[in-house]
């Protein structure tokens, strides 16, 4: 809790050490993924855990809201419905600023989070290159700024940036 406002429902919190049993029990081709967001169930409980560094030892911490139901005792896995094996792309709203802003983060800081992002809405416009490489980002193909370059290079003089 925070300024009188709690915004943690539905969010419990995981220790470094029970994490990493976490990911040695995931598919051999999802370990070096390490996510530090898995969406679980529990002993009755159901939601997200978050990492969380300061808890020492093997501790799993989850809160009223997530607890649907009181498990028995004997009930001790721990199963993984989902985890943020990659971060997604989040976007600051009306609602979001306000809710930082109540949490003392500074007005500059959106500012400069604004600039930059006009910023680069300014060199995507600038070469072909640019525009392809965000597109791509937005795809998830990261590779698609490397199809014919040299094509694209000739039809622009504007400077060519790699953005992503």
């Amino acid at each position: 809790m925070r300024n009188g406002r709690t915004f943690s429902d539905g969010c419990g919190t995981i220790s470094l050490e029970l994490m990493r049993k976490v990911w040695k029990a995931l598919p051999p081709d999802r370990r070096s993924l390490r996510p530090t967001i898995l969406q679980i169930r529990y002993r009755g409980a159901k939601g997200v855990l978050s990492l969380d560094q300061s808890l020492p030892g093997e501790q799993l911490h989850v809160r009223k809201s997530m607890t649907k139901y009181i498990a028995n005792e004997t009930w001790q896995a721990l199963e993984l419905c989902g985890a943020a094996y990659k971060p997604l792309q989040v976007f600051l709203n009306h609602q979001f600023i306000k809710i930082l802003e109540d949490l003392g983060v500074p007005a500059r800081n959106f500012k400069a989070v604004q600039d930059e992002a006009v910023s680069t809405l300014k060199r995507m416009t600038e070469h072909p290159l640019n525009a392809a490489s965000f597109l791509g980002k937005l795809s998830g193909d990261t590779h698609i700024h490397h199809h014919r370059p040299e094509s694209f290079r000739s039809q622009s003089k504007a400077p060519y940036e790699e953005m992503y």
